[in-house]
Parts: C-alpha cells; sequence; structure tokens
C-alpha cells in the first residue's frame, strides 16, 4: 500500500493508491477518523459509497460569482450567461492550484488516473491554492 500527500486549500489530501477501500468499511471509516478527515465529507462517502475530491478550484476561492444552473431546459439567454459564466470560471482557476504534491510513502505505482489527477489539480505549479 502506497499514500500520495497533497497540501490543499484547507488542509491536507491523502490519497491511498495500490489498495481499493469501500467507503463504507471499517477499515475505511476507521483511516478517515484517524486521518481527522472533515465529518460532512465522510458522511458524503459512505452514503454515495464513493470518494470525492475536488479538481478544479471552488469559485468562491477564486472571487467567482456563483451561477444559478437551469438544467436541462436552458433558453439561448440562460445558455449564453452559463457559457460566459464558465469562460470567466476558467481564465480565474488558471491562476489557481487545488493542491501541490508533498510526499509519497510505500509503495506506490503512478498510473494513468494518478498522472490525470495531478495534471488537473496542478501539483507541480507555484501557483496558490484555492
Amino acid at each position: 500500500m502506497g499514500f500520495r500527500i497533497y497540501d490543499t486549500y484547507k488542509g491536507c489530501r491523502v490519497l491511498v493508491v495500490n489498495k481499493d477501500f469501500s467507503p463504507r468499511n471499517e477499515i475505511s471509516k476507521r483511516m478517515m477518523s484517524d486521518f481527522n478527515s472533515d465529518y460532512l465529507y465522510r458522511h458524503l462517502c459512505i452514503k454515495q459509497n464513493c470518494y470525492r475530491a475536488s479538481l478544479t478550484p471552488k469559485p468562491y476561492r477564486i472571487n467567482q460569482k456563483l451561477i444559478k444552473v437551469i438544467y436541462p431546459d436552458r433558453n439561448q439567454q440562460q445558455q449564453q450567461i452559463l457559457s460566459d459564466w464558465i469562460d470567466q470560471y476558467n481564465k480565474k482557476s488558471s491562476d489557481f492550484s487545488t493542491c501541490h504534491f508533498i510526499a509519497q510513502y510505500g509503495q506506490v505505482k503512478i498510473n494513468p488516473v494518478i498522472e490525470y489527477y495531478d495534471k488537473l489539480t496542478g501539483i507541480l505549479d507555484s501557483k496558490k491554492l484555492a
């Protein structure tokens, strides 16, 4: 088993690699508790039976106003508003990373999913965390 440790805006993120854990498994629940994971995060993982991680900055952390997304029946004006919002978000978020890589421990085999995760979150960029 291996671990990859990342610095985030509000703490650390730990990826356990080369070992599958169901969020509902007692070992997983105990590990998240031992790591002092956010209670709401733990509850969501158990409820949805999956793990989650933000890959891009949260809009409010980059001073991007929130928008009400209408789905699925957007009219043309609503679609344009959403498209403009996305363009603005992409421009603002390009100045930030979601996390920075700190270290890895144990047996870590980098796979395409981890490579993609690292690329999307901007771990090697020296950008401000958001």
